[in-house]
């Protein structure tokens, strides 16, 4: 039988990778932060809003969504950091509230997250980030993020 103690290495590394997916963003190092993927890494937002992406597909495609971000946003916080392995070390859940201005309006975009990192090979291969997309709706308002 495995324990958990005998995963603690493991654990380590996913909770390592969710802390610098966390890291880069507020750094909004895209650059940096993109080498955590696989190549066929998938980011889903299954409650995003209309007008702004779900799904996406592939680290090309990830790049280029994320990649706006310093353009878009003044600053970005990710606090209240918790982090829940699980018995697969290859999967974790995370919980964080993010803190972010928008450059072009000024206005807060302040919302809760809880995400299912999976990682395959050391790399983040499935992404799923759930928010209030009401919350997203009410700060971003017809100025949503496009792709």
């Amino acid at each position: 039988m495995i324990t958990i103690d005998q995963n603690t290495a493991k654990h380590e590394h996913i909770i390592r990778v969710i802390s610098d997916f966390l890291d880069l963003l507020e750094a909004m190092n895209i650059e940096k932060w993109i080498n955590l993927w696989a190549e066929e890494g998938v980011h889903n937002m299954p409650y995003a809003p209309a007008g702004f992406p779900n799904r996406l597909e592939g680290k090309e495609t990830i790049f280029r969504h994320f990649s706006t971000l310093p353009k878009a946003m003044k600053r970005m916080a990710f606090i209240d950091r918790k982090i829940y392995p699980t018995l697969n070390p290859n999967l974790a859940i995370a919980e964080y509230y993010g803190e972010t201005e928008i450059a072009d309006t000024g206005r807060s975009y302040n919302n809760h997250y809880c995400g299912l990192f999976e990682l395959r090979d050391g790399r983040l291969i499935s992404v799923k980030e759930y928010f209030n997309p009401l919350v997203f709706k009410e700060s971003f308002g017809d100025n949503t993020p496009q792709a």
